[in-house]
């Protein structure tokens, strides 16, 4: 999997228009990389901040983690597929 054309937040605080390669759910590398048939997303016009973890959410679609059962299915998933 390749995020192409995202501006990425690189280890020294800059931003740059870049791409990262994800393999075996690790990033493996950040550059202009050429998908040759790799799946890719792409990401232009979006900011990736690769290892961001939001560490104060409330829920996510529709489920609140205050609720007495909180779905956390629900608001994981949702979070996996749209990010932050």
């Amino acid at each position: 999997m390749i995020i192409k054309n995202g501006t990425v937040l690189h280890d020294d605080f800059t931003f740059s228009v870049a791409d990262i390669k994800i393999t075996d759910e690790k990033i493996t590398d950040i550059g202009i990389i050429e998908s040759n048939g790799t799946e890719y997303l792409d990401a232009s016009d979006m900011y990736v901040l690769p290892g961001f973890i939001d560490t104060h959410i409330h829920g996510a679609n529709g489920a609140r983690f205050s609720d007495s059962n909180p779905d956390i299915d629900a608001i994981t998933s949702f979070e996996a597929k749209k990010g932050v």
